[in-house]
C-alpha cells in the first residue's frame, strides 16, 4: 500500500492513483444505490483526457516548489510546499573524515567562504544573499571535489549550467537553464575569461525578476532563487570597472596541495554537520 509523505508531487499520475484510490473506496450511504465507477487510469472512460484538459485552463501557481531544504527529520507542512527530502537528517556527527580532505586542499580562510555558503543554502539565507563563489585555480587541485560535494549534500534541489551560456551577448535562451528555480546552480568548468554581456548574471546573482524564454513556449518572468558555484581553471575577467559582479563573486582558491596516495577513508564523512560542530 502507498504511504502517503505529507509533500507535494509534480507527477501528474500520482493524481490518477489517488482519485482511484479514492473512487474504488468510496461507499454509498444508501447500499442499494448502484455506483458507476469511472477511473481516470481507464482509457475508456474517458476522465484522464478530460483531465488534462481541463489543466490547461489553470492559471500557473504563484508559488515555487522547493524553496527550502528539507532533512529527513524535518517536519513539513502543505504550506512548505516541498515535493522531497533529503535522505539524511540534520544533526551532529563525526566529520573527521571531511575535516582530513578539506583542510590540504584549502586554508582555513577559503574554506570558512564556502561552508558559510552551504550554511546560508541550508538555513534559506541564500535567496538574499548577493553572492556567487567561483572557484578558481589549476586543474586538479580540488575545486570539483568541493562541487561534488554541494552536489552531494543538496542532492535534488542543485542544477548545472553554462556560465558561458550566461554571459554571451547572443544567446537568447541562457537563462532558460533556470526554469525549474532550484537553490543551487553549478558550473564545474565554467568561462568567466570574457564576459560579454554581465546583465544576466547580474540578476541572477541579485536574484532579480528575469524573463525565463524557453523555445516554443510563452515567455514568463521568475525570481531566481539559486546560489551560484562555479569552478573555472582561467582567471575572471570583467571588462566593466563599474560592473556589480566585481563585488558579488566571492574568489576561492585552493591551496594546490594534494594528499598523498594514501586513501582519505569517507565512511565517517557526515557533511550537514560542518556547520554544527
Amino acid at each position: 500500500m502507498y504511504k502517503r509523505q505529507g509533500l507535494w508531487s509534480t507527477n501528474e499520475l500520482d493524481v490518477a492513483r489517488l482519485v482511484d484510490s479514492d473512487i474504488r473506496n468510496y461507499q454509498p450511504q444508501q447500499l442499494a444505490i448502484e455506483v458507476n465507477r469511472r477511473y481516470l487510469r481507464s482509457f475508456g472512460s474517458n476522465t484522464w483526457q478530460q483531465f488534462r484538459l481541463f489543466c490547461t485552463t489553470l492559471p500557473n501557481t504563484p508559488w515555487d516548489l522547493d524553496q527550502k531544504v528539507v532533512f529527513a527529520n524535518t517536519e513539513v507542512t502543505k504550506e512548505d510546499h516541498a515535493t522531497k527530502k533529503l535522505p539524511y537528517a540534520l544533526a551532529p556527527g563525526d566529520i573527521s573524515a571531511y575535516d582530513e580532505l578539506v583542510s590540504v586542499l584549502y586554508t582555513p580562510e577559503e574554506r570558512a567562504k564556502f561552508e558559510w555558503a552551504i550554511g546560508a543554502i541550508i538555513s534559506g539565507e541564500s535567496k538574499d544573499i548577493h553572492k556567487a563563489l567561483v572557484f578558481f585555480g589549476k586543474p586538479g587541485e580540488g575545486k570539483s571535489t568541493i562541487m561534488d560535494i554541494f552536489e552531494d549534500l543538496f542532492d535534488g534541489y542543485t542544477m548545472t549550467f553554462e556560465v558561458a551560456d550566461v554571459v554571451s551577448a547572443n544567446n537568447q535562451f541562457a537563462v532558460a537553464q533556470f526554469k525549474d528555480n532550484s537553490l543551487v546552480a553549478i558550473d564545474q568548468d565554467g568561462d568567466l575569461s570574457k564576459v560579454v554581456d554581465n546583465t544576466k548574471l547580474n540578476k541572477l546573482i541579485s536574484h532579480d525578476k528575469l524573463v525565463i524564454n524557453e523555445k516554443h513556449k510563452t515567455q514568463y518572468e521568475i525570481r531566481p532563487s539559486a546560489m551560484l558555484v562555479i569552478g573555472t581553471n582561467k582567471p575572471v575577467r570583467i571588462t566593466d570597472a563599474k560592473s556589480g559582479l566585481i563585488r558579488r563573486i566571492l574568489d576561492i582558491r585552493p591551496t594546490g596541495n594534494l594528499h598523498t596516495s594514501r586513501t582519505v577513508s569517507y565512511t565517517h564523512l557526515t557533511l550537514p554537520t560542518i556547520l554544527l560542530v
